[in-house]
């Protein structure tokens, strides 16, 4: 949306073995807001969640809810490496994290 981003990202897994195989599909959401600063720099704020089971989910104090602000510098074309500090809003999740991605586009950019 111009300078505007936003990604979504609904996960739904299930443990194939092991801890919480019995467990069934859990919801873990996922969600980006970003604003490309310039060429080479876009600020962003990220959600994290960790809610349960589908069909069961968690009371609201074991959930788990993530806030990272951040961004993604751009080195050429292709290389992005993200930064962002995140910030627990439940006692169930971690309360402080700090996270670093290096990423590839493949493909042509337009």
């Amino acid at each position: 949306f111009g300078r505007f981003q936003i990604d979504i990202n609904p996960v739904v897994g299930r443990a194939l073995r092991g801890p919480g195989v019995d467990e069934g599909w859990d919801f873990e959401p996922g969600v980006r807001l970003g604003y490309e600063l310039n060429r080479r720099l876009d600020l962003s704020l990220e959600y994290y969640g960790a809610v349960g089971p589908l069909g069961d989910l968690l009371p609201t104090n074991e959930q788990v809810h993530q806030l990272f602000p951040g961004g993604d510098l751009k080195f050429g074309e292709n290389v992005v490496v993200n930064v962002g500090v995140g910030f627990g809003a439940t006692e169930a999740g971690n309360r402080l994290v700090y996270k670093m991605r290096i990423g590839y586009l493949f493909g042509k950019r337009r």
